[in-house]
């Protein structure tokens, strides 16, 4: 898949080393939920939000859902390396922080 907005992207690496990106973290979860014997023992990646975007791994990273962030396939999640970082933009809506655990339910 093309990575329309790298702000959103998503990595699933299977236990074989096979590689799946997706455009918007939603897109990467419901292909988790759809696909879990194929997913289990995966590791996921998600883009760091704000700086270089670098890719982190899915539980140690802090989330934001605002509807008004406008992710390429309506996910409208974004993902912080901190908690710092997603607090101060959390401020900005007055939203709450997220983790993968409450997320990927």
């Amino acid at each position: 898949m093309t990575i329309s907005d790298i702000k959103f992207a998503a990595e699933l690496v299977t236990n074989k080393g096979r590689s799946y990106k997706f455009d918007d973290i939603a897109c990467m979860m419901k292909y988790i939920y759809e696909n879990k014997e194929k997913t289990t023992g995966s590791q996921f990646y998600v883009s760091n939000y704000i700086g270089t975007h670098e890719l982190m791994i899915t539980k140690n990273a802090s989330y934001i859902k605002e509807e008004t962030l406008k992710s390429p396939m309506g996910g409208n999640t974004a993902a912080f390396s901190n908690n710092d970082s997603a607090a101060a933009f959390s401020k900005k809506f007055n939203k709450s922080i997220i983790f993968w655990e409450t997320l990927n339910q």
